[in-house]
């Protein structure tokens, strides 16, 4: 059983027009027709989510968890790359 109710998953960069990057969800299921997955990013850092960028997500198995590598900017000193 799927937990979404779609077999694949897909992670994006998105970004409102003016605004800055966050991390989105898309599902499908058929590797071709792709639709959103709720209303907001699944993914955004920053101090009032209005500044800095959260993207290039990267999700790997390790073990039995699932982790997904991310790159932060603008809302630590310094560009990172992170994780969840």
């Amino acid at each position: 059983m799927w937990r979404l109710g779609f077999p694949f998953v897909m992670y994006y960069n998105g970004k409102m027009r003016g605004g800055y990057e966050r991390i989105g969800m898309a599902v499908s299921k058929d590797m071709v027709h792709w639709q959103r997955y709720g209303a907001v990013p699944v993914v955004a850092n920053g101090e009032d989510k209005s500044n800095g960028i959260t993207g290039d997500p990267q999700i790997t198995k390790i073990g039995d968890v699932w982790v997904m590598f991310y790159f932060g900017a603008f809302w630590k000193p310094k560009a990172f790359d992170t994780f969840m």
